[in-house]
């Protein structure tokens, strides 16, 4: 307050002097905090605005505008109401990186999963392909036909994945199409394999060099070795098959087992341990 001063002109007593004293110190706490009004659009002090609420041209650094229009130089500002807005600007975080919240769906990995699929019902609606879906799968947990893009074929486990043009099916596993020609539940015979048949002979040929034995009763075939049988059929206590066969009999811990394998290339197995047990 040492550039104030007061100067008095006539008389005055001291309550009218105190009361303008009074004043003064009221007009300085108004003004605290207050620029003076030649400090508007000068240097160091606030730039002036146009009836836009925009700060004029005039007030910009004119290095980097200058020649440019107003419609330019709004160009070259963000509203704040457009911070985190759609079709606005994203905001960073307190590390200086992108919110979380909002960084598109997939965009590190490139996949979105969107839960799972029930491909005999089509639960929940797999969308026609599109660049919105680019990147969405779904793991089927139920198997089922339905014809997604031209795959009809879905197992338990199988992804269905968005390319952003078509679905496609990503297997769980590779499905095996076809045994020795046959589908669904495949049950072989020797001549379903092709040169299987005369590959047993083969064997059966090596087989002879075992000893050749015609017994009546297979409870009689319990001295350890490997047998050649030409005709197993109508032997007692036989397992029911017919055919040549190669028989070993082995011996252990007190038990005889015996393992015959079939001219049709199967193969039985029975044990004694005090009395034989049926043939498997």
């Amino acid at each position: 307050m040492s550039d104030i001063r007061v100067i008095i002109v006539g008389k005055i007593d001291r309550a009218d002097w105190q009361h303008n004293f009074a004043l003064v110190d009221q007009a300085l706490d108004d003004l605290a905090g207050k620029l003076p009004i030649n400090q508007k659009a000068s240097a160091g002090g606030l730039a002036s605005l146009n009836d836009d609420l925009k700060v004029i041209q005039t007030a910009l650094n004119s290095e980097r505008l200058n020649g440019k229009t107003e419609a330019e130089i709004s160009q070259l500002f963000v509203l704040i109401g457009s911070k985190g807005a759609a079709n606005g600007v994203a905001e960073l975080d307190g590390a200086g990186k992108l919110k979380a919240s909002q960084v598109p769906e997939g965009l590190v990995s490139g996949l979105t999963y969107k839960g799972s699929w029930d491909a005999s019902a089509n639960n929940p609606t797999i969308p026609a392909a599109s660049g919105g879906n680019d990147g969405w799968f779904y793991i089927v947990s139920v198997a089922g036909s339905t014809i997604i893009d031209g795959e009809g074929v879905w197992e338990v486990g199988d992804w269905i994945i968005s390319n952003g043009a078509s679905w496609q099916r990503v297997p769980a596993t590779a499905t095996v199409l076809s045994v020795a020609g046959k589908t669904g539940v495949v049950l072989l015979q020797i001549a379903d394999i092709v040169d299987l048949e005369s590959e047993l002979d083969t064997k059966m040929t090596i087989g002879a060099e075992a000893a050749t034995i015609e017994p009546t009763d297979f409870n009689d075939v319990n001295t350890p070795g490997e047998y050649f049988i030409a005709e197993i059929a109508g032997i007692s206590n036989g397992s029911g098959d017919n055919g040549r066969a190669l028989i070993r009999i082995t011996k252990g811990g007190g038990l005889i087992s015996q393992e015959m394998v079939l001219e049709s290339g199967n193969m039985r197995k029975r044990v004694f341990n005090g009395a034989w047990t049926a043939w498997a």
